[in-house]
């Protein structure tokens, strides 16, 4: 009941450095997020002023969940028109929001290239290197959805896309429950600058 994002973190270290395959801690991650889940919902999100990086993936949470809110509503009504009519009526649509999605590799590539580096630093490798694993199976379900869409597979699309959303919307909540209060736990206030350097060469 009392576990907090560190020690779900360590745990994740521990059993990878006892030889635990990277992808199957990786398969585990959902059933780790949801084992503890009413113990990290607990917990206070960290406060951080604007301009703090983690302040601005939080607010990049926010505008992903718009679109990926937008994309579910949109499906559920796949239901009542039929799958076929619908991929007719909203292939364009799609298409769109699937573009707009494809802007969340921004996001991933800031957090390998400017927050993980600095948590390897501090020996804490496991979160980091299972999110990685995490953002290049959204990356190709991304991808493969567009495919898709570009070549009229609407039902291929359809069920893609769903895998997408439910994909990038677990992604936040790990960042937001364990990752960023883990990050906030152990980076001091020059690590956190260092992080903020370059951010603005990779994009938002």
């Amino acid at each position: 009941k009392n576990v907090d994002a560190s020690e779900i973190a360590a745990m994740e270290q521990g059993l990878i450095a006892e030889g635990m395959p990277e992808s199957e801690i990786k398969r585990l991650c959902d059933v780790h997020v949801s084992v503890f889940q009413e113990s990290l919902e607990t917990q206070p999100a960290p406060r951080v002023p604007p301009g703090h990086p983690v302040y601005t993936f939080t607010l990049e949470n926010r505008a992903v969940e718009e679109i990926t809110l937008e994309i579910a509503q949109l499906l559920g009504k796949a239901g009542s028109l039929g799958e076929d009519e619908f991929f007719r009526q909203n292939k364009v649509k799609l298409e769109q929001l699937m573009a707009r999605l494809s802007d969340i590799d921004l996001h991933y590539l800031r957090k390998e290239n400017q927050l993980f580096p600095i948590l390897e630093h501090y020996e804490i490798t496991g979160p980091s290197q299972v999110m990685w694993a995490l953002h290049d199976d959204i990356r190709d379900a991304i991808r493969t959805a567009r495919g898709e869409l570009a070549a009229s597979k609407g039902h291929e699309a359809i069920n893609t896309i769903r895998y997408v959303i439910k994909s990038i919307d677990d992604m936040v909540y790990k960042e937001e429950n364990i990752l960023f209060p883990m990050a906030m736990e152990t980076l001091t206030e020059a690590d956190w600058q260092k992080v903020a350097q370059g951010e603005s060469e990779i994009g938002f």
